[in-house]
């Protein structure tokens, strides 16, 4: 009888965590290569969609230069709480040397920049104090098309911050 208990309690709470995987999972928009312009990330376990806007600036925007330096990158994504006073979170990445699909490695020491930043605080990958881990993987990069797909996942910790810690990360942009 004692381990029959001790099994069911054991596959009631692990069906619970993946239920709880999967309802977060849900409400990020699906990985596609359309165009769709969707992004969407787990931050710290928490669903993190673009929200709010402050004018002029668009809330979901990329950057595409292959003649950049060796192929510039970057995606910059908001949600704002509040515009007055200004209350809002951003997530930045991107890499000066990108020009076609793959992965991409994020580490300490890589050109991979990455940054989150709060109303209150930021992190940032310049910042030479931050450990960041990470990747990005392009899984479309069309510039007859203008459209830029892929996933990432990342952390990043400073002394004296939480852990942040980024996953389930997917974007799907059309110029």
């Amino acid at each position: 009888m004692k381990y029959i208990f001790t099994a069911t309690l054991f596959l009631l709470l692990t069906s619970l965590s993946c239920t709880k995987n999967k309802v977060s999972e849900a409400q990020l928009p699906p990985i596609t290569q359309t165009g769709a312009n969707t992004f969407g990330c787990l931050v710290n376990g928490k669903v993190w969609l673009p929200e709010g806007y402050i004018s002029p600036t668009p809330n979901y925007r990329l950057t595409v230069d292959p003649n950049f330096s060796q192929g510039d990158f970057l995606l910059r994504v908001y949600r704002v709480y509040s515009t007055s006073p200004l209350k809002g979170e951003n997530i930045y990445f991107g890499c000066d040397s990108i020009k076609n699909t793959g992965t991409y490695i994020l580490t300490s020491t890589s050109r991979f920049k990455v940054g989150w930043a709060q109303s209150e605080y930021g992190i940032e990958a310049i910042d030479t104090s931050v450990y960041k881990k990470g990747y990005l993987k392009i899984t479309r990069y069309d510039l007859a098309a203008g459209i830029f797909s892929g996933e990432f996942e990342f952390i990043m910790k400073k002394q004296g911050y939480d852990t942040l810690r980024i996953t389930q990360g997917r974007f799907d942009k059309k110029l």
